[in-house]
């Protein structure tokens, strides 16, 4: 049998690579040490009660040396609730000072180095391995350690874009069971970026008509803080979510304090109702926001986290045609939601 040790390749090819398919806009970050990556998941119907810290899991208060050294910890000291540390196992190299790329529609891309930043943002001190299992204030500290790092990474010269994203339960993607979020700076823009700044060039009201839509189709199911989670007219799954401020907002660093608190509450909020209506679905989320360097391209914005449970599987029709099948009206997703 072919394991993951087994199928690596020799050290000197390890590196992260960014390669482009000719025939479609298909980008892959090649990354062979993420096979290296160790597995620890836990139960995802796991009661909702806070777990004590886990002497062997690198995330856990009192284990800071069994991981990188952290770039961001809050609050300082040994009490912290929340810490960004490096990726042990990252899909992208230090940026070189290289001039900034791009893939846009017909840019020549040939096989090249994955530069970037990689790292981990550890969300609670304790072993929890639920977002619902977390004291409020501590995942509210979370969120702001995101906003933190996300303004630094903006900082960065080489980087053009950064995203933040959670992986909860294997399902979802995620090897450690400690809850976790992701993030990644890249030095160009992705396609689906690129795609929505072209959309938003041409309708800069986009967005707010996004907002204006869900709430005449009762698709908003809370609002708080000049922020509203509402599911999109074209869901993927039941209960995919939304959550995007009122005001256009380019970048997520950028948001004011509030906005910051009530995302902290609204996600915390979702993962609560969404493990009640499923059993304790997986799910992915990400943060989208507009390129650092955009200028007037990005005025148009409304920085948004997008959440999508993982219910059903991607089948041949969604893999081959890149559309998707939902089971469930958006209207009514919105209802169940709110409770």
């Amino acid at each position: 049998m072919l394991t993951a040790a087994s199928s690596l390749p020799p050290a000197a090819d390890r590196d992260p690579l960014l390669c482009r398919d000719p025939l479609s806009p298909t980008t892959v970050f090649l990354a062979p040490r993420r096979n290296e990556r160790p597995i620890e998941l836990a139960d995802p119907r796991d009661a909702a009660t806070a777990h004590e810290p886990d002497r062997a899991c690198p995330f856990c208060r009192g284990n800071e040396q069994l991981a990188p050294p952290d770039v961001l910890r809050l609050p300082a000291g040994d009490s912290w609730h929340a810490r960004v540390v490096p990726n042990r196992y990252p899909i992208v190299s230090e940026p070189d000072g290289a001039a900034l790329g791009t893939l846009g529609k017909g840019a020549a891309l040939p096989t090249r180095p994955a530069r970037g930043i990689h790292e981990v943002l550890i969300e609670s001190p304790q072993h929890d391995t639920r977002v619902e299992q977390i004291a409020p204030q501590t995942w509210g500290t979370a969120w702001q350690a995101a906003w933190q790092r996300l303004a630094t990474l903006a900082t960065i010269p080489q980087l053009r874009w950064a995203m933040l994203f959670k992986n909860a339960g294997p399902q979802a993607g995620a090897s450690l069971a400690h809850v976790h979020s992701q993030l990644v700076g890249l030095e160009f823009l992705p396609q689906v970026i690129e795609e929505k700044t072209a959309r938003l060039h041409d309708e800069p009201p986009l967005h707010s008509r996004v907002i204006a839509d869900a709430e005449n189709d009762g698709r908003i199911w809370a609002e708080e803080g000049g922020l509203v989670a509402f599911v999109p007219v074209a869901a993927r799954q039941p209960f995919e979510t939304c959550i995007m401020p009122r005001a256009a907002e380019p970048h997520f660093h950028s948001t004011p304090p509030e906005s910051v608190a009530a995302i902290a509450s609204l996600t915390h909020r979702y993962a609560q109702r969404l493990s009640e209506l499923t059993d304790g679905a997986d799910y992915n989320w990400w943060l989208h926001q507009a390129g650092f360097h955009e200028g007037r391209l990005a005025a148009g914005w409304h920085w948004h986290l997008e959440i999508m449970p993982r219910l059903t599987q991607l089948a041949g029709f969604e893999l081959g045609s890149g559309c998707h099948i939902c089971t469930m009206p958006p209207p009514h997703a919105a209802t169940l939601l709110a409770g």
